[in-house]
């Protein structure tokens, strides 16, 4: 060290990227996890930003298809990729990417809810009886406060799915 130069001038500063990139995590012992790390931001390293980007997003939409392709990818073992998978910071991430997908997945389901109710109406005025019930449910939600749900009694997939046995609607009675 030179005498005119400190010990905090001739760190590198932490900016400027070094010549060999890192997929990994670094050599040597590891780091502690950041005590109040909520998965806001990306992860500092790429292979691991890279798996819970794997793990929170639907199969069908996913940069690598499997655990293999994104170990061949970054040039590790499939053992490593899985024990990234076990990092504290790894799921946090993945939880929070998950949550913005689960946003995205109710905005798309909105965007065609009305398309979804005219065909749910249709269905009921055909006589489906769980259309029916399901429609009356949603129609009249202030109603049932105190009782449970008419949607978790009629699950939407059971409504939907193809009805070859025809039901007489039955008649409300008044009393």
């Amino acid at each position: 060290m030179k005498e005119d130069q400190t010990s905090q001038d001739s760190i590198e500063p932490l900016g400027i990227p070094s010549e060999k990139i890192r997929y990994g995590a670094p050599d040597g012992p590891r780091k502690t996890h950041r005590p109040h790390y909520d998965g806001r931001e990306p992860l500092e390293y790429p292979g691991h930003e890279a798996v819970a980007q794997f793990l929170a997003t639907p199969e069908s939409h996913r940069e690598f298809n499997s655990i293999t392709a994104v170990a061949k990818h970054f040039n590790v073992s499939r053992v490593t990729v899985y024990r990234w998978t076990q990092d504290i910071d790894v799921s946090r991430r993945a939880d929070w990417l998950s949550m913005q997908n689960k946003v995205t997945g109710k905005l798309t389901i909105r965007r065609a809810w009305p398309e979804i109710t005219e065909k749910l109406v249709n269905k009921a005025k055909s006589g489906d009886v769980s259309a029916i019930k399901l429609c009356a449910g949603l129609a009249f939600q202030e109603d049932k406060q105190g009782e449970e749900s008419v949607l978790s009694s009629v699950s939407v997939a059971e409504m939907l799915a193809p009805k070859n046995i025809d039901v007489e609607v039955p008649i409300w009675d008044e009393t």
